[in-house]
């Protein structure tokens, strides 16, 4: 009877933690970020010592359900390896008001003062004393216009981040501005005159909420992480290392999936994979980190237990970045 409850206990821990994982990838399905795979950056003046860059990025945002209310979106641009210093960014940080122009504001006051004998005529007779017939009033208005700003919301922030050697882009919705869609930022680095090629790394994050059920809000929290090689424009070998680095990465990334689906299909059991025990099907952290942590600690510590067209992809990647970052010295 114990075990029995045990391994009911089990199945239901397990089959929550699945419905969490579903619900999980049900929202990281319903948002796509997308980035350039390479980016070419425009050299605005050199000196004997330091070059300094502009570096133009696309980034859109899409999602496919209607019941999805993005609420913030934040995209973060800074290097993967050899950090340098930030000289400028665009867009800069705007406010909005919903409120077209100055609003007309007319302000009027006024005050009276008067006064009339007649009520204290009773009591004065009665002592004697004569009465007072009269009555004095005085009136004063005022009066003034003018135009006053009205209130502005926030509905983008950006700023330096890491030490001024990245920055933020920080989106809201407006009246006017949808967070779907496309936006181009723009940003500019001092980099050594001999600097030829380099690698940024594009963190885009998103918050809102998604009606279920038509009444309650389920809040949504998803982030990916892009790297994108960036060469000089003009450049022919640094563009040509750029494009070596993006094809690399897709090759990783579509050898590791289709194993992935493989193991996935070969193994699992009707209920989602409990209990299976295919030793291939190991997590793709370490490819994660591979990618965007610019070292190759990760890999070594999985290379014995990947198969060969993985580890192949694995180690071409990792030899294409090392050719790429040889220019940004």
């Amino acid at each position: 009877m114990i075990r029995s409850v045990s391994y009911a206990t089990s199945f239901a821990v397990y089959l929550i933690f699945s419905l969490v994982v579903a619900c999980n990838s049900l929202f990281s399905q319903s948002i796509g970020f997308d980035c350039p795979a390479i980016a070419s950056a425009n050299s605005i003046y050199e000196t004997d010592s330091s070059r300094a860059i502009e570096i133009p990025i696309a980034c859109s945002t899409t999602t496919n359900d209607a019941r999805l209310q993005l609420t913030k979106i934040r995209t973060e641009v800074c290097w993967n390896r050899m950090a340098y210093p930030l000289t400028d960014y665009v867009p800069r940080t705007v406010l909005q008001s919903n409120i077209d122009g100055a609003i007309q504001v007319e302000e009027r006051s006024e005050s009276n003062l008067s006064f009339n004998s007649s009520l204290a005529d009773g009591y004065l007779t009665a002592f004697g004393i004569p009465g007072l017939n009269g009555e004095a009033s005085r009136k004063k208005s005022t009066s003034r216009k003018y135009n006053q700003i009205p209130q502005h919301e926030l509905v983008l922030s950006s700023g330096p981040i890491k030490r001024g050697t990245g920055a933020f882009f920080e989106f809201r919705p407006s009246l006017t501005e949808s967070l779907e869609g496309g936006r181009n930022l723009v940003v500019a680095f001092e980099v050594p005159v001999s600097w030829r090629a380099g690698i940024l790394q594009i963190t885009c994050h998103a918050t809102g909420n998604r009606k279920r059920m038509g009444i309650f809000n389920d809040g949504i929290d998803f982030e990916r992480i892009f790297i994108v090689p960036v060469y000089l424009k003009g450049d022919d070998q640094a563009f040509r290392a750029a494009t070596a680095l993006a094809k690399s990465e897709q090759q990783l990334r579509s050898e590791t999936r289709r194993q992935q689906n493989q193991a996935s299909s070969g193994s699992q059991s009707w209920f989602g994979g409990f209990g299976s025990t295919d030793k291939d099907a190991i997590s793709d952290y370490w490819m994660h980190h591979l990618i965007q942590s610019g070292s190759d600690r990760a890999l070594r510590t999985v290379e014995g237990r990947l198969p060969e067209r993985i580890l192949i992809a694995a180690n071409r990647f990792d030899q294409a970045r090392d050719e790429l970052l040889a220019l940004a010295r």
